[in-house]
């Protein structure tokens, strides 16, 4: 319901006049203190001037409590929206739509992921558009029984940034909201770790005359003790190796080696590419690249710098409510943040050539590749030497 849920009722008119802007997300991510649990969640964020607080609250309240999936054209248009929007984000966005392929099988996170924004939410809006009338009631149902999931109290977090009295009124209507909702328990969070056996290789075929290549492999998770290692390594592999042999060597518009400890994953990716083969050929490479690797002091230093410095920047206030709310809900306690930045601090180069070499030791054997390009690329890669097929197909149907 991820894409029509983005834009999901008419209320243009009533936000201009009270507030800066209504916004909406769902997500699903990991928590903080262990592997395994993930935490699904759908978010509205609001912006007004004091002296618009109360009215736009209403706005809000409105979408939360008494939400409208009636209107048949209007819903129509935002099915159409979104289906221009997926097409659009072919090639704009195929390196996320590779990347969240490829890690589908990364537990169940990797496979919530890839429902709501990858492969099957591009086809389920596909089938909704090709044929709108028919799927009208089912949608309008699913969303309406998707928005009454959101009123349990237990379930019910909020964050506030402004002044005193406009939050005295956000907390009066906050509780307001909390006290008209139900109180049941919250089923436990979803655990499942990595478990697929035989990591995919595939080519998702559409048109274009470039290729957006990923491979993904599990990683250790945030609170394990070589994440800094991880952190530091793969800044240093992403901005060395990936940018000389990829982006330079390779033409590609942009590469990189990603760490996401949260989502227990490693990602190597490129955008734009003139290549296919070749450039799994240069991810495959990174494992002896480490091997040989003799990283100084100094370029561990100038990683932890950039590494450590999105812990420290000034941020906006409406970043940091939303940053707030995350680290309440996902367990980001302030003596976590700072144990993770001091260890960071004290990364060396041994540390991070370890901590790179066992993560890759078992690359070709666990990582799942996924390409997006055109199936005459597709095709060609597979014509030329090199290990595996790629097992190609239509991202589009219609």
């Amino acid at each position: 319901m991820g894409a029509a849920g983005m834009d999901y009722v008419r209320m243009a008119e009533r936000v201009a006049a009270h507030t800066g802007g209504i916004g909406f997300a769902a997500g699903a991510d990991g928590l903080v203190q262990g592997p395994g649990a993930v935490r699904r969640s759908a978010a509205f964020s609001l912006k007004a001037l004091d002296g618009a607080l109360e009215p736009a609250l209403a706005v809000l309240r409105d979408l939360l409590f008494e939400p409208d999936f009636a209107d048949r054209e209007r819903l129509r248009d935002v099915v159409v929206q979104a289906h221009a929007a997926h097409r659009g984000a072919l090639v704009e966005d195929g390196v996320g739509l590779a990347l969240r392929h490829a890690g589908r099988g990364l537990g169940e996170r990797g496979r919530l992921l890839e429902r709501m924004g990858g492969l099957p939410q591009v086809r389920l809006v596909e089938r909704w558009a090709r044929d709108f009338d028919a799927h009208f009631e089912a949608l309008r149902d699913g969303l309406a029984a998707l928005t009454r999931q959101f009123l349990n109290r237990r379930a019910f977090a909020a964050s506030f940034t402004g002044s005193g009295p406009a939050a005295q009124a956000a907390r009066k209507a906050l509780d307001g909201w909390a006290a008209a909702m139900r109180d049941e328990p919250l089923a436990p969070g979803a655990r499942d770790p990595f478990v697929q056996a035989a990591p995919p290789r595939e080519g998702l075929a559409a048109p274009m005359e470039v290729a957006f290549c990923a491979q993904v492999l599990p990683a250790p998770h945030l609170s394990h003790p070589d994440t800094p290692a991880l952190t530091v390594a793969s800044r240093i592999l992403s901005l060395g190796y990936m940018w000389d042999e990829v982006r330079l060597k390779g033409g590609a518009y942009d590469a990189g080696a990603l760490y996401g400890p949260l989502d227990g994953n490693f990602c190597c990716y490129s955008y734009r590419d003139p290549w296919i083969r070749k450039t799994l050929a240069r991810f495959k490479g990174l494992k002896e690249f480490v091997a040989r690797a003799n990283w100084s002091q100094l370029e561990i230093d100038r990683a932890i710098i950039g590494a450590a410095k999105h812990g420290e920047k000034p941020i906006r206030p409406g970043e940091a409510t939303a940053a707030a709310l995350w680290r309440h809900t996902h367990g980001d306690t302030p003596a976590r943040r700072e144990a993770r930045h001091a260890a960071l601090l004290d990364v060396t180069p041994a540390d991070a050539k370890r901590a790179a070499a066992e993560l890759l030791e078992r690359q070709d054997e666990l990582a799942a590749v996924c390409v997006v390009s055109s199936r005459a690329m597709l095709e060609q890669a597979n014509a030329e030497p090199g290990d595996g097929q790629l097992a190609v197909e239509d991202i589009l149907t219609t």
